[in-house]
């Protein structure tokens, strides 16, 4: 049986920058991943992102090709990386605003798992890691809006046990560790919003020691440590809001020499070093409110002489640097409050340019086929992170052409077709991150004009089409952030009327139809966060009944219906982060019962449906076709290795005929609109 696939190919996409800005809101945090051997496969080193949308990204730098670490509840402040003990990989450190500091592995290629370290009592604004000796675990430093620095030790049974090492009179911002010289161990150095840099050093087990570094005259922002050359002592280097940048020599008994580095017009955000290549001193990098990145070069008793590596749009939250391949010239990252992460390369007859080997495709979060009108061929929409809906043509000779529906002010998550009467124009919905379900009309003049049908409290994430019933039009289901399954009802041309079919105690990932069966209503079935899979039966004036589905052991992504044969009911399938896909089969006066359950070696992104068939976008860049009554052990799966990180996944199907215009499977991922043509279906 052959499982071939004919051919793979990206959709042309709008021009972008020669930046990375997949994340959908600020971005406050960058690192480094070490290059490495991971998987079987060689990786250079690639980008860490937090953002204020809560999400941890993962970057190659030469190719843009973006994976999704994790979600945080809030916002990213601070990330790091956690060296690999023994043959391990290495891992990384995020903290966040709600609190708390974690620990993510890579178990699976392209699948994070996370672990909580620990909670403090306010936001986590900064954390490290600091080195151990031979044989022992390293330990996770953090820092705090409460003021405290901590360091965190993991104990034999694998609890997280936390230990104060001292308090600021007033916020944390940011941590690093100065390294051990000689005979002494690393010192742990702090900044906080009372304007001074401390180092603490360890006495004994559990005490630890101030003493104070310096003193800006405004809150200190970040601290990082400037390595010597030669015999010389190594160098901390602060930044202010007083718009300076500071580096501290220490001076044995005599305390510690500060030094101007620079002085600038707007405030300083982030600091970090610059490594000397081909005999060259390390430099400076900086980061400023005036949205410049800047390299600070030593000239001596001349002092410090500045350049600008780049601009962004908005201030710039953090800078690191990305080492070069093979000993080649390492290069600037920085994170900005315009939501991009970006590359900076030093060119060889001076100056700085963007470094990315090529232009940024956006994510596509959701897509879905729009059907034909006349003898049309059906068009396929999508719904982008860079806020636009679009849909796309297929040309026979030059591939796809798209045409902008129109711009959301915050990213499109979700998109569904809305039927029309006959020989009318289908309408497109899209539920977007500002809260909002929209309604698209193509008008006469080819021009597509929206409609707001309404706006939920918090993040729109999926959006469906309950049927028309009898006399009455179809109406729409959109689910969000904050837990709501609602249902939408035309009252006249542009007034749209809600109420709440249900309520999850999480968030509503996925929402979809299940067809009436015999005499029945359609039920709208719902996946959460908050592990469960619900249907949601509509009984007149009393409302909505809620009756549970199933649950999983972590949060479910999407959901899907499989359709009945020979007279046989359908069935619900639901994809989890537990790796997990369930079919949920519903049994007389017994409600809803797991038919199968396929265990995966990554966490699910999306599913679909075609006849028997069920696709599955997984979080490793893969995406499969499942027969589970043929295979439910999925022995036999059709397997496709997605160049980017598969968000949504669909069939090319005839809306109106319900078969496939061709054995083709669309795909949004990370990288833009990808479509995989297949010779044989499994079976």
């Amino acid at each position: 049986m052959s499982r071939k696939i004919l051919r793979a190919t990206y959709a042309p996409q709008p021009q972008g920058q020669l930046t990375m800005s997949e994340h959908r809101a600020a971005v406050k945090a960058v690192c480094v991943f070490p290059a490495g051997v991971y998987w079987g496969q060689s990786y250079g080193p690639r980008i860490v992102s937090g953002s204020n949308d809560g999400s941890l990204l993962i970057w190659d730098p030469e190719t843009g090709v973006t994976n999704r670490i994790g979600q945080h509840e809030d916002l990213v402040n601070s990330v790091c990386i956690m060296p690999g003990a023994r043959d391990r990989a290495p891992r990384i450190v995020s903290a966040n605003r709600y609190h708390s500091v974690r620990v993510w592995c890579e178990r699976t290629e392209g699948d994070w798992e996370w672990e909580l370290v620990g909670q403090h009592k306010h936001f986590v604004l900064s954390v490290c890691v600091l080195p151990a000796a031979d044989g022992e675990a390293p330990r996770i430093v953090s820092g705090t809006w409460d003021n405290k620095v901590l360091v965190w030790i993991k104990q034999l049974d694998g609890v997280w046990k936390s230990e104060l090492v001292g308090i600021h009179e007033e916020d944390v911002r940011s941590v690093c560790v100065l390294p051990a010289a000689g005979s002494e161990a690393p010192r742990i150095v702090s900044a906080s919003n009372d304007k001074t840099v401390r180092a603490w050093r360890e006495q004994t087990e559990g005490v630890w020691e101030s003493e104070l570094v310096g003193i800006h005259e405004e809150d200190v922002h970040s601290v990082c440590v400037l390595l010597a050359a030669g015999s010389e002592a190594p160098r901390i280097i602060s930044a202010s809001n007083d718009k300076t940048v500071r580096a501290w020599r220490e001076r044995g008994d005599d305390g510690w020499e500060s030094e101007l580095v620079g002085q600038h017009e707007n405030l300083v955000r982030s600091v970090c070093v610059l490594p000397g290549a081909g005999g060259e001193a390390p430099r400076i990098v900086s980061g400023h409110d005036d949205h410049t990145v800047r390299v600070w070069r030593e000239r001596g008793e001349d002092g410090w002489e500045s350049e600008l590596a780049g601009q962004h749009e908005h201030w710039i939250n953090g800078v690191c640097v990305l080492p070069g391949a093979g000993g080649g010239v390492p290069r600037i990252v920085s994170g900005s409050e315009d939501k991009t992460v970006r590359v900076w390369r030093e060119e060889a007859e001076g100056g700085w340019e963007t470094g990315l080997a090529r232009k940024h495709e956006d994510v596509v979060l959701s897509v879905c086929v729009l059907p034909a009108v006349g003898d049309g061929a059906p068009w396929i929409v999508s719904g982008h992170g860079d806020h636009s809906v679009r849909v796309w043509r297929e040309r026979s000779e030059s591939g796809w052409e798209s045409m902008l529906v129109g711009q959301h002010e915050d990213v499109v998550s979700s998109v569904c077709v809305l039927p029309a009467a006959d020989g009318e124009v289908p309408r497109i919905v899209s539920g977007t991150w500002d809260n909002k379900v929209l309604v698209w009309i193509k008008q006469l003049d080819r021009v597509w004009k929206s409609e707001l049908v309404g706006i939920h409290e918090e993040d729109v994430r999926s959006v469906c089409v309950l049927p028309a019933a009898g006399s009455e039009a179809p109406r729409i289901v959109s689910a969000s952030d904050e837990g709501m399954v609602l249902v939408w009802r035309a009252q006249s041309e542009g007034v749209w009327k809600s109420e709440v079919a249900g309520e999850h105690a999480s968030r509503v990932s996925s929402v979809c139809v299940l067809p009436a069966v015999g005499d029945g209503a359609p039920r709208i079935i719902s996946a959460s966060n908050d592990e469960t899979v619900r249907a949601w039966r509509e009984r007149g004036d009393d409302g909505w009944e809620s009756e549970l589905v199933g649950q999983h052991e972590s949060w479910v992504r999407s959901v899907c219906v499989l359709p009945g044969a020979g007279g046989e009911a359908p069935r619900i399938v639901s994809g989890s982060l537990d790796k997990t896909v369930r079919v949920w089969c519903e049994e007389q006066r017994k409600g809803w019962e797991e038919q199968i359950c396929l265990q995966l070696d990554s966490s699910v992104s999306s599913l679909a449906s075609y006849e028997h068939y069920i696709l599955i976008a997984q979080g490793n860049q893969t995406v499969r076709v499942w027969l589970p009554d043929e295979d439910p052990e999925g022995q036999h799966m059709l397997w496709i290795k997605v160049p980017a990180s598969p968000c949504d996944a669909i069939w090319n199907i005839d809306p109106q005929a319900g078969k496939l215009r061709k054995p083709e499977i669309i795909v949004g991922t990370s990288r833009g609109l990808a479509t995989f043509t297949i010779e044989e279906l499994p079976f």
